[in-house]
């Protein structure tokens, strides 16, 4: 594999996608310790590519996007779109987390998320 500089996530998974398709770029541990799922470099540059296309149609480059996902790849993917778009990511546990609510509320109101 080729050394090379690149100067966003985005660009190092493409060139992972592209050069190394096949390999596992992530694994899930359901309860810490036993892989449930994996994503390949190349599955995730392509589900990243397609959640970044829907992305494009309601936001633009630097919007935010607040991300309320449960521990999993769908996580990852939705993180990687958010590269691949130029959005900044604002992750966080979705509701029902007894005492997390207020947080949530809080960092909304610094600046809505655009998506």
């Amino acid at each position: 594999m080729v050394k090379r500089d690149f100067s966003t996530l985005a660009e190092l998974l493409d060139f992972r996608a592209t050069t190394a398709p096949d390999q596992i770029a992530y694994t899930f541990l359901q309860d810490g310790s036993t892989p449930s799922d994996q994503l390949t470099y190349g599955e995730l540059a392509r589900r990243a590519h397609a959640v970044a296309a829907i992305l494009g149609e309601s936001s633009s480059p630097g919007d935010r996007a607040l991300l309320l996902f449960p521990p999993g790849l769908d996580f990852v993917v939705a993180l990687f779109a958010c590269f691949v778009a130029g959005v900044t990511t604002v992750p966080a546990y979705p509701p029902g987390r007894r005492g997390t609510c207020s947080w949530r509320r809080s960092s909304a109101t610094r600046g809505p998320p655009s998506c």
